[in-house]
């Protein structure tokens, strides 16, 4: 299990129970609550990309839904520089979840009550709207690919606290699982070091909360005996 308070992946269940003569027995457990899971894709929108969005648009979903969680999703795309109109007529801003018409930015199986701009429209389609959104299509400046750029713009003010932006995704006692998806090197202008502390800060009372994952494209060179090795990120 990937829950918060296991060890090592196991998860100790407490039992307790009583000797009796009856025929038939009825065990209660109490269930805790769904575990909360905000995800933040950030999604390359370079030239060459449009196969790789395709391929996270069809199968995400598939996965996510799967899992006994609360979960919010949301996805920014690589641009740090320009806002521009996508090819899908979308508008696509730096460090703000893309959103494409008709669908809500934020996605949730179980949108907050009151739901903010960020949500709506609440009733959306899931899988729809995350395959729409995963797909912002090659777009703007072009100039580099900036993954951990992005995130921190979108999880910084102003974006994080503005209802028509990104407001509502980062939820306390949540577990933040951030995903990048990209073909170049992350050319970002802080440092690793200047990211990793932003990204703990956010969940500096329970790091453990807090997951990255980067899906990069292989150097093409190399044998079954010596594999072909990620690039560096």
């Amino acid at each position: 299990t990937d829950a918060p308070n296991a060890v090592n992946g196991l998860l100790d269940v407490s039992l307790r129970g009583e000797g009796t003569l009856a025929e038939s027995v009825t065990d209660r457990y109490a269930q805790e609550s769904r575990p909360k899971v905000d995800v933040l894709w950030c999604v390359d929108n370079s030239s060459g990309m449009g196969p790789h969005q395709q391929v996270l648009a069809d199968r995400f979903m598939n996965h996510l839904e799967q899992l006994w969680i609360d979960y919010q999703v949301g996805v920014v795309t690589t641009e740090i520089n320009e806002a521009g109109r996508g090819p899908t007529g979308d508008m696509i801003y730096p460090g703000v979840l893309f959103q494409r018409i008709g669908y809500p930015r934020i996605i949730a199986n179980r949108p907050p009550p009151g739901a903010g701009p960020a949500y709506q429209p609440v009733n959306a389609d899931r899988r729809a709207a995350f395959s729409a959104n995963a797909m912002p299509g090659v777009c703007c400046s072009d100039e580099r690919e900036a993954c951990m750029e992005a995130v921190r713009l979108a999880l910084s003010d102003p974006s994080i606290d503005d209802d028509q932006a990104n407001k509502g995704f980062l939820r306390q006692g949540s577990t933040l699982v951030i995903a990048m998806l990209s073909d170049e090197d992350d050319q970002s202008p802080g440092s690793v070091e200047y990211y990793s502390s932003f990204l703990k800060g956010l969940k500096a009372g329970d790091p453990a909360r807090l997951r990255l994952s980067i899906i990069a494209e292989f150097e093409r060179e190399g044998t079954g005996a010596n594999p072909p090795k990620p690039k560096a990120c």
